[in-house]
């Protein structure tokens, strides 16, 4: 069984122990955990730690209804393939319904094959193939 839970301020030790696995060397930034909006998931196999996915809740201006960018999600490789990433989207698209979501976006790249099954996998449908994304890295701010 698959259990995800949603970490929040007092889970700053499990958020970091993600961290450290992830991302070597890098430590928290608090105020992630502080934004009512900001959603980090972590999903667990019996109880042991297999893998996350972050997303923030964006408002807009033309609509009440927000909108979610699913930002990041990641597995650890002896946990792969068996539902969790799946499992984790699930339980973001439920958070989309339960919030009235107007809609939620991933993005990544086609030479990702495993993130492009997965999405495709759980009801994401593919943006019009002309469509770019632009990145400002913090020197070009």
């Amino acid at each position: 069984m698959i259990e995800v839970k949603r970490l929040k301020q007092g889970d700053e030790g499990l958020v970091q122990d993600i961290i450290d696995k992830f991302w070597s060397g890098k430590k928290l930034n608090h105020a992630f955990l502080s934004k009512e909006t900001n959603y980090l998931l972590a999903a667990y196999v019996g109880g042991i730690f297999a893998g996350f996915a972050y997303a923030y809740e964006l408002d807009r201006i033309e609509r009440e209804e927000p909108m979610m960018f699913f930002y990041s999600i990641d597995v650890l490789p002896e946990y792969r393939r068996q539902g969790v990433g799946k499992r984790l989207i699930s339980e973001l698209k439920r958070i989309c319904a339960e919030r009235n979501v107007s809609k939620m976006y991933v993005l990544t790249d086609e030479a990702n094959a495993a993130a492009m099954k997965l999405y495709q996998s759980t009801g994401g449908k593919r943006a019009p193939p002309d469509s770019a994304l632009f990145v400002y890295k913090e020197e070009e701010l």
